[in-house]
């Protein structure tokens, strides 16, 4: 097997085969002088009609890459990818939430739901979506009446009940008191979502604060764990609760320390 591929290596009417190579394309016109490196790869890759074509491993290509030098010729089919520099042109940024994009099919037709965080972002944007598809909401947020109230706007627009509820989450009593005005306001509670959350950015470890460690754990955590204790009392079979988390806690970033949660 080894000397079948050291001979095709050295057959010059092998075809050419394609090498990824520091964001360009090599193309391999002659394998010839090469034939060990050449066997390694296609003992991997295999060899189909003198071209060989697959994703090789790193080590395969890194044993590939030590022998291009020996090759009687390259060529450069793609040149290197150019990215635009500053100065950038300005642009307008607009957020969509589905306001007029999401068109719903009544697939909750008949619910009451709990969202919150829901007056900006994720929020907003769940709680249209889900009155799109024919559900009641109740929108729970911090201090942001006037997001709060666009965000209601736009449920009723839909023809859907819209509750606000204003409040800190890291409140206990605050917690339950959410569940039950969603409960005395629309009758009964079928979806919660659990997507209010703290943030806050830092350069160094020691300048995060007892206080601030706190805040995101109680936000973050202790407000889904105390909402759904609330919620459950309410709710039937076949209920759903959605709890949110950030990419953090898959990612990481060094800045966002205290927010890696749920």
């Amino acid at each position: 097997m080894r000397e079948r591929f050291a001979d095709l290596a050295g057959d010059s009417r092998a075809k050419p085969f394609w090498l990824p190579f520091r964001g360009r394309l090599l193309r391999l016109s002659h394998l010839r002088g090469c034939g060990e490196s050449f066997y390694a790869f296609s003992h991997r890759a295999g060899y189909m009609g003198g071209t060989a074509s697959c994703c090789m491993g790193v080590t395969m290509q890194r044993v590939i890459l030590r022998r291009v030098a020996m090759l009687s010729s390259t060529e450069i089919l793609m040149p290197q990818v150019q990215y635009p520099a500053p100065p950038f042109l300005a642009q307008q940024q607009s957020s969509d939430h589905g306001e007029e994009s999401y068109k719903g099919s009544g697939r909750l037709a008949g619910k009451a739901a709990i969202v919150t965080g829901g007056d900006s972002g994720i929020g907003r944007a769940v709680a249209i979506a889900f009155t799109h598809e024919g559900a009641d909401a109740l929108i729970g947020y911090l201090d942001e009446d006037d997001d709060a109230r666009e965000t209601a706007r736009w449920i009723e627009k839909a023809g859907r009940r819209a509750v606000l509820a204003r409040g800190d989450v890291t409140d206990a009593q605050h917690c339950d008191a959410i569940v039950q005005q969603a409960v005395d306001a629309i009758g009964k509670l079928d979806v919660l979502v659990n997507n209010a959350a703290h943030q806050s950015t830092h350069a160094a470890l020691d300048e995060i604060t007892d206080e601030e460690w706190h805040r995101t754990v109680d936000t973050n955590i202790g407000a889904m764990f105390r909402i759904t204790r609330a919620a459950v009392r309410h709710m039937k079979p076949g209920a759903s609760i959605v709890n949110t988390k950030t990419s953090g806690a898959r990612m990481g970033h060094p800045n966002t320390l205290p927010r890696v949660r749920r």
